[in-house]
C-alpha cells in the first residue's frame, strides 16, 4: 500500500510539473505526446513496483504491429 502511495505521489508531481511547463510554453502537441507516453509508463511502473509478472515486451509489439502488417500485406501481395 505504501508503495502505491509513494509511486502515485511521484507520478503526480512529475505530471503536474511537466504539464505546467508545456502549457506555459503553449506546446500543446508535446503535451499530448507526453500524456500518451505517460499513461503506459505509469501502468508499467506500477506493475514493476508490485513485482507483477507481465508478458514479454516483444509480445506487445507483435500485438500492436500485426494489423498494420496484415494491412500492408493485402495492399502489396508478394
Amino acid at each position: 500500500m505504501i508503495i502505491t502511495i509513494v509511486y502515485s505521489t511521484i507520478i503526480l508531481a512529475i505530471t503536474i510539473l511537466h504539464s505546467w511547463i508545456l502549457i506555459r510554453k503553449r506546446l500543446y502537441r508535446e503535451l499530448a505526446v507526453f500524456g500518451l507516453l505517460m499513461i503506459p509508463g505509469t501502468i508499467f511502473g506500477y506493475l514493476a513496483a508490485h513485482l507483477t509478472m507481465i508478458e514479454d515486451p516483444l509480445f506487445f509489439l507483435k500485438w500492436i504491429y500485426r494489423p498494420f502488417n496484415d494491412l500492408f500485406s493485402t495492399f502489396f501481395p508478394s
